[in-house]
């Protein structure tokens, strides 16, 4: 339940501000619905990965590859990132 609310404002956050970078859109999602349940070292372990965080293209081109993944795969593959 708490990862859905983490895609939906990072969805939400994308949508707000379309000059906002992923990894920014992700850290503020995350600072919503995640950060208040992980203990410290979770938290910096975020923090490192919205820094490794693909741009928006990438994203967008993984989501909708044309490639024989479904967008269940895809989002699975995303995540992974995450």
């Amino acid at each position: 339940m708490w990862f859905m609310d983490f895609v939906t404002y990072m969805l939400e956050e994308m949508i707000k501000d379309t000059k906002l970078s992923l990894g920014k859109c992700c850290k503020n999602a995350y600072k919503k619905a995640l950060e208040p349940h992980h203990p410290l070292l979770i938290r910096t372990a975020a923090k490192a990965a919205w820094l490794m965080a693909p741009d928006r293209v990438k994203m967008y081109q993984l989501i909708c590859s044309m490639n024989k993944l479904n967008l269940l795969e895809n989002i699975i593959l995303l995540s992974i990132f995450f």
